[in-house]
């Protein structure tokens, strides 16, 4: 234990401050000291990860949305709900842009992250799913459409063929199946 009180080192280390205050900060200043507090915030990492996690993802959520806010609502629609980031030309993406890990985009240095989201809009949910099944070559329309409530021409001619093929299925199933029945039945009794 010190024979100082807590008070009496603090009055202390403020004093010498006070004295050295230049000093100090031109040290504070020097690699091998910005060296020493990386160092020191990486084994602080590994003790403590999920503040370490969490924390990131704030500054993520940050980013990202300070971004949408200042490109406004949807290019499409003008909706402002379920906002998402979509590459104008997908050709141009990064190639480092890994399907499904977009978020990590927002993690980049300033400069790279400037330089893709050049290449970017922001669209709704719906709108950004409609230009990506335009792209991709996808119909719009047909069985999973009409489920969602759609009954033009095209969805209603789609789901009727689907009914008129479960049905066939089912109907050739059945017979097989006792078809099938009955020639077991029938070899079991002609073999007693």
């Amino acid at each position: 234990m010190s024979e100082y009180t807590r008070e009496q080192r603090n009055l202390w280390a403020r004093a010498y401050y006070k004295k050295n205050r230049e000093k100090i900060r031109a040290m504070k200043r020097t690699p091998k000291l910005r060296a020493y507090g990386a160092a020191w915030v990486r084994e602080a990492r590994r003790n403590k990860p999920e503040h370490y996690r969490a924390s990131n993802r704030n500054r993520v959520r940050l980013i990202r949305a300070s971004w949408v806010a200042a490109n406004g609502p949807c290019k499409k629609c003008g909706s402002s709900k379920s906002l998402e980031v979509d590459h104008i030309n997908p050709k141009t993406k990064d190639p480092k842009i890994k399907p499904h890990h977009g978020d990590r985009i927002w993690c980049w240095s300033e400069a790279r992250r400037a330089k893709e989201l050049k290449k970017c809009q922001v669209l709704c949910f719906i709108c950004h799913r409609v230009k990506t099944n335009e792209e991709r070559g996808w119909k719009l329309h047909g069985e999973i459409r009409y489920q969602l409530g759609c009954r033009c021409k095209e969805c209603i001619m789609v789901h009727k063929r689907k009914l008129r093929k479960q049905k066939r299925d089912k109907l050739k199933h059945g017979k097989k199946h006792s078809s099938t029945i009955s020639k077991k039945c029938s070899s079991t009794n002609s073999g007693r």
